[in-house]
């Protein structure tokens, strides 16, 4: 039986960059493992901003949302994929408008797996499906990944899925200074595909493929050189 994943493409076609090539990488491995792959463009979809409904005390549930918009097609998509993938160019100090819009419309599938336990919380081994991250940065430190990391990571707790994992890229724009059949570069498109085909067949990442996708293309200390020289002139 194949694993059904759905991917969300939650960026600008036209400027996807290196986050489109993570996506696209990471979507083919996953394809010659076996899997079944939909993708959704975020940018092509009407999702009206959540109305915050569930806050009113006498909301009562009616099993769908009550806006009527793109996501009225989105949700049964969601409901049968095994995995969720969402790809995001992580933006400095603030999420994708288009991803916080499809998260927090979310809402209808509410279907937590908690259990509570000398007043921390913890989900259930049961959980229903997985979640993954995929996303590049023009930042040098992976640790720019971290609010988003910590948003996708409660979202999936809260909607009874396993956060398998992130599949990143800082300093993205040294990538576009290489030529692409560069092996470094060619390492980084490798490992990409790689953490493709584990997640498929082995419903995780092997740590050591998803530090090949985020290898040091450049020094911090040489970017920190250049920056002085460019002030010094």
């Amino acid at each position: 039986m194949s694993i059904n994943v759905l991917a969300f493409n939650c960026f600008k076609k036209d400027t996807n960059g290196a986050t489109g090539l993570l996506l696209n990488t990471f979507i083919e491995g996953m394809r010659e493992a076996g899997a079944e792959v939909e993708v959704v463009c975020t940018e092509n979809l009407i999702i009206e901003k959540c109305n915050a409904c569930t806050e009113d005390p006498a909301f009562v549930s009616e099993g769908n949302c009550r806006i009527v918009d793109d996501m009225k097609e989105i949700y049964p998509l969601l409901k049968k994929s095994d995995i969720w993938i969402f790809a995001t160019p992580n933006q400095p100090y603030a999420i994708n408008k288009n991803l916080i819009r499809l998260l927090d419309r979310l809402e209808p599938l509410f279907d937590p797996c908690i259990t509570f336990t000398n007043g921390t919380s913890s989900a259930h081994k049961n959980c229903n499906g997985k979640v993954v991250l995929l996303s590049a940065s023009d930042e040098w430190d992976i640790t720019a990944f971290d609010n988003l990391i910590e948003h996708f990571d409660s979202t999936s707790l809260l909607f009874g899925r396993e956060f398998v994992g992130s599949v990143l890229r800082s300093h993205a724009w040294a990538m576009n200074t290489q030529v692409l059949n560069n092996r470094e570069t060619e390492n980084i498109i490798n490992s990409v595909k790689i953490a493709g085909k584990e997640l498929i067949q082995l419903g995780k990442f092997n740590p050591l493929t998803l530090e090949k996708v985020n290898q040091e293309l450049v020094s911090q200390q040489s970017i920190l050189n250049q920056l002085n020289n460019i002030a010094a002139s």
